[in-house]
């Protein structure tokens, strides 16, 4: 990514937690190879989630209609997005970052005991096995659940 040539694509920092992370990213990688932050922001062209950004072409998402026009070379953005490009287009495929530069959310899980009895159920089905097979079908690394007591 950190050659001159490689076109990225991103999400907006500040106006899109995907651009953040992307961010958060390039620091990581900055870590390793000093400099590379600079390379990366300044060469990003941030496609989604800011108030400037493109509008779709022709009913296509800007990041593809980039990736298309060959404007970008590959796009940084979250697995469940790319998942859903994927399936519509055999041109491109989803690579997951390797686990040393990984970032992004662990999301948590809690109902308030004032909730109504349906969000405990709703709950305990995100936990379940077909709900977590689902979520790892959109990218999300699914849990374990909570053991027997």
């Amino acid at each position: 990514m950190t050659k001159p040539e490689i076109r990225i694509g991103t999400s907006t920092p500040v106006s899109d937690p995907s651009g953040d992370y992307t961010w958060e990213l390039f620091h990581k990688i900055d870590a390793a190879h000093p400099g590379a932050f600079d390379a990366l922001s300044g060469k990003a062209q941030q496609l989604v989630g800011g108030p400037n950004s493109p509008a779709s072409v022709n009913g296509r998402p800007p990041l593809v209609a980039a990736l298309d026009a060959h404007q970008i070379d590959l796009f940084i953005g979250y697995c469940s997005g790319a998942q859903g490009i994927v399936r519509k287009s055999q041109r491109y495929k989803s690579i997951a970052l390797p686990p040393e530069l990984s970032v992004g959310p662990e999301y948590g899980l809690t109902v308030s005991r004032h909730a109504q009895a349906g969000a405990t159920d709703f709950a305990i089905y995100l936990l379940s096995p077909p709900a977590q097979k689902q979520l790892q079908a959109f990218g999300f690394i699914p849990v374990a659940l909570p053991a027997r007591q």
